[in-house]
């Protein structure tokens, strides 16, 4: 059988200056980078990045030898300030350690500040953990929403709400705290279909389809280790609400600066009452 020769596209484009230019890089795998990313950051001025100690080794393998400085999540607004000045002149690659900028990701920040200073921002797309880990979940894709890392604060109504919600949930987790997030989706619904996806595109990556209540035993047993991408089946049921979870709902959203008629709003779309049995009960938590 013969083979084709591999014919690689013509990947030069201009380097546009004043341009921030987000690259997504490996999850895991080194032989998923893109052509193109590869390009860019051999050709942009600086590279900001989340932590030199893991991009530098990136680009050591690939030959690219470019100077770098730190953006992460303490950075000050010195750095803000350095990044926007760094632009003023030429071009600037943000990476973050792995996947996509921005998603997650205190890049966000900068790319905000920066087109309210007028500059330009442009995208090059790869490797993202969410996605990945969505398209091999074996559940519903055509809506889904995506909640990053849930945090340890308001975590159990956190979990009630998105428990009621249709579309599959994507929601990253550190290996130490899995279990606690599987038992509190258990609780709501011990049958619903999750996936765990581990250690994407890396040498021991692992994929566990199940319910939450057989995930929460696997787990308790085999112990986590490496980064964790959790798929959340949507609701295909109607779970009831007592008075009690309603409360709940509204002492945190109200907490937040909402108004009663707000939070009702929002409250009542979650649990599928009607805004007025919601706020009603926000009234007698007021006289009580």
């Amino acid at each position: 059988m013969q083979v084709m020769a591999l014919q690689l596209p013509n990947i030069e484009e201009n380097i546009e200056p004043h341009t921030l230019y987000i690259v997504a890089t490996p999850i895991g795998n080194l032989a998923d980078i893109t052509l193109r990313a590869l390009y860019i950051l051999e050709n942009v001025d600086l590279i900001a990045c989340e932590d030199t100690r893991r991009t530098a080794p990136l680009l050591r393998f690939f030959g690219i030898d470019k100077p770098l400085i730190s953006f992460h999540s303490h950075s000050g607004e010195n750095r803000f300030l350095e990044i926007k000045n760094q632009l003023e002149i030429g071009t600037v690659a943000l990476v973050s350690d792995a996947g996509t900028p921005c998603i997650s990701d205190p890049g966000a920040e900068l790319a905000a500040y920066l087109l309210e200073s007028g500059l330009s921002i442009r995208p090059i797309p790869g490797p993202s953990a969410a996605i990945t880990a969505l398209s091999a979940s074996g559940l519903d894709t055509r809506e889904f929403t995506f909640r990053g890392f849930l945090g340890k604060k308001g975590l159990k109504n956190k979990v009630s709400q998105l428990m009621q919600l249709r579309e599959t949930q994507i929601v990253y987790e550190a290996p130490q705290r899995l279990v606690e997030l599987l038992r509190l989706i258990a609780d709501v619904d011990p049958e619903r279909p999750i996936t765990v996806s581990r250690e994407l595109t890396k040498l021991y990556e692992e994929f566990y389809r199940g319910s939450a209540r057989d995930a929460v035993s696997y787990f308790e047993q085999k112990g986590v280790k490496g980064e964790i991408t959790l798929i959340i089946s949507g609701n295909t049921k109607n779970i009831i609400y007592s008075d009690e979870d309603v409360l709940e709902l509204l002492k945190e959203s109200l907490a937040k600066g909402k108004s009663l008629s707000e939070a009702s709003k929002e409250i009542a779309s979650i649990t599928g009452l009607t805004k007025k049995i919601v706020y009603n009960l926000g009234l007698s938590m007021d006289e009580d």
